[in-house]
């Protein structure tokens, strides 16, 4: 009996043989039911347990595959947007199509290159895009072929140039949009490259600027690659020089046909100088060497260093060197001879003169009581005829002196030294010689400045004509030069005279009872123009002359006369 009913039995009964006996049976059914229930419930029990375990194991696996689909679109989303941010990102404008040529994706660089409304192209209608594009462009309908061309032709890549109306230069690139081995569209690339074309545009008018300019000017150009010494380029009349075809001179070592005798000792690359201008050597195709003069300066090109070399043939020069040394050489004689001839013909003249004037003084004093007042007057008149003639022979020889002998420069105050020569000019009572302002401290030979303002002062007081005269000396500084001047009140110059009175012999004086050799104002301009400075006269007649002198100030000159000098009045 089923041990569940038998408890329960003795729990009513008290003793299961108490049972009755025809009531045995009905206890015997229940506890055969008891036992079936029993067997049924422990079935039941093992086959929920199965069923938990294998809902367990279904739910984990399917929580793996939630979590990893989970994972797999994070990927997803991930990527799409680093794709995204990449296509933004591009320099390039981005437009991805369908097989149909509906407008699939396209990045913002896109729309701005095409200068598209956000309106149009949020549509995605790819005519309303064409129509707003075609109108940009110099040759729509090119452009039109090529993209039904790579409609038709779905496997084909593209790379062509577009330009727009506005100037503006695109590069085109198309390729197919797969998916594994299935074409599912294209997408088309935009880059402006207009600065680059630009960029391009103007090296090639550099470029045949540049060529121009070689080409043009008259001094050989060769550019040398600063590391292998190799000749990059020549302009033609290094060609011309020697005597070769350009394509036979580029490639090759400088050294072969420009300055042989340097290789290893090259001024800029071995030994560091930063220019190198000298007298060089050039080999001709034939092996002949000519004389150059060449310069050297090094330069850089697009990371590359060069050196840039200019030179020119100076065999004439040289030769024309050899011919003014011979010149030279006999000038130098002929100046000797002249110096030699001006002190003889000097003496040779100056003897019989003494002479002459001697022997009229001698007759002027013992005669002097028989000749009457013509005679007289005729006497003098030889005598200061003779002393003219004197005068006239000691400026030729100073004038042939100018240029020649050098006493050496110095340092001289005018201040001191314009004084001194107004005493030994000695002008008479009636007139005054006033110095203006302070003047200068100048270097310069003291003879020739004592003459040419001795020149000028003793002139303005020979020729005054007024019972009271004065001379004024003063001085300009200017920027590069001082300017000096001598004024009077005497009778003054015509205009037509300015020039004719610094000719050599030539003197408005004689024209107005004065005496005058016509050298001293000559000597005065030859010294003047000998030290770079110019001389000229204004002056208005009847109301006295001003004589200018300039004389360029030298980088030696630093002393300055306001405070180096005593006023001078």
């Amino acid at each position: 009996m089923n041990n569940l009913l038998k408890r329960q039995i003795e729990e009513f009964l008290g003793d299961i043989n108490s049972v009755p006996q025809d009531i045995e049976p009905l206890f015997q059914a229940i506890s055969d039911a008891y036992d079936d229930l029993n067997t049924n419930q422990h079935l039941t029990k093992s086959n929920i347990d199965m069923s938990t375990g294998e809902l367990r194991e279904t739910n984990l696996r399917l929580s793996k595959q939630v979590s990893e689909q989970k994972e797999v679109q994070e990927n997803i989303k991930h990527t799409l947007s680093l794709l995204t941010a990449t296509l933004e990102s591009t320099a390039d404008g981005i437009l991805v199509v369908d097989l149909n040529g509906k407008v699939v994706r396209y990045n913002h660089k896109f729309l701005h290159l095409w200068r598209i409304p956000d309106g149009a192209a949020e549509s995605k209608d790819d005519n309303k895009l064409l129509a707003h594009v075609l109108d940009q462009l110099i040759d729509p309908e090119g452009f039109l072929n090529e993209v039904r061309r790579l409609y038709a032709s779905i496997e084909e890549e593209s790379l062509d140039l577009l330009k727009f109306k506005d100037g503006r230069v695109f590069e085109r690139f198309s390729k197919p949009q797969r998916i594994g081995d299935k074409i599912i569209g294209r997408v088309w690339s935009f880059h402006d490259i207009t600065e680059r074309i630009n960029a391009e545009v103007d090296l090639v008018e550099s470029k045949h600027r540049l060529d121009i300019i070689l080409n043009s000017i008259l001094t050989g150009v060769a550019i040398i690659d600063a590391k292998t010494h190799k000749i990059v380029d020549v302009n033609p009349l290094v060609a011309e020089l020697i005597g070769l075809p350009e394509g036979e001179i580029v490639g090759k070592v400088c050294h072969k046909f420009i300055c042989p005798a340097e290789v290893g000792k090259c001024p800029i690359s071995d030994l560091g100088q930063t220019v190198d201008q000298a007298e060089r050597v050039l080999v001709k195709g034939n092996g002949r060497e000519i004389p150059i003069l060449k310069t050297v300066t090094p330069a850089s090109w697009q990371g590359r260093s060069y050196f840039i070399e200019s030179f020119i043939d100076i065999t004439a020069l040289k030769e024309a060197k050899k011919r003014q040394d011979v010149l030279l050489e006999r000038v130098e004689k002929t100046n000797r001879e002249l110096e030699d001839f001006a002190y003889i013909i000097s003496h040779d003249l100056k003897a019989p003169l003494r002479g002459i004037s001697t022997l009229a003084s001698w007759i002027s004093t013992d005669y002097a009581d028989k000749f009457d007042q013509e005679g007289k007057e005729q006497i003098d008149l030889l005598i200061t005829r003779v002393g003219r003639m004197h005068d006239l022979i000691e400026g030729v020889l100073q004038y042939s002196r100018i240029g020649r002998l050098n006493e050496g420069q110095v340092y001289i105050n005018l201040n001191d030294l314009v004084p001194e020569i107004i005493d030994m000019v000695c002008p008479p009572d009636n007139i005054k010689v006033i110095i203006e302002n302070v003047l200068p401290v100048i270097k310069f030979e003291r003879t020739r400045i004592i003459q040419v303002f001795q020149n000028l002062i003793s002139n303005a007081v020979k020729y005054i004509d007024k019972p009271e005269g004065w001379v004024k000396i003063d001085s300009v500084e200017e920027e590069n030069q001082w300017v000096f001047s001598v004024s009077d009140n005497g009778p003054g110059i015509k205009e037509k005279y300015f020039d004719k009175i610094f000719q050599i012999f030539q003197s408005v004086s004689q024209q107005e009872g004065f005496e005058s050799t016509g050298i001293g104002l000559t000597v005065t301009k030859k010294i003047v123009e000998l030290y770079g400075g110019k001389i000229w006269v204004e002056s208005n007649p009847e109301h006295g002359s001003t004589f200018f002198f300039s004389l360029p100030k030298q980088e030696s000159e630093v002393h300055d006369a306001k405070y180096e000098t005593n006023n001078v009045s």
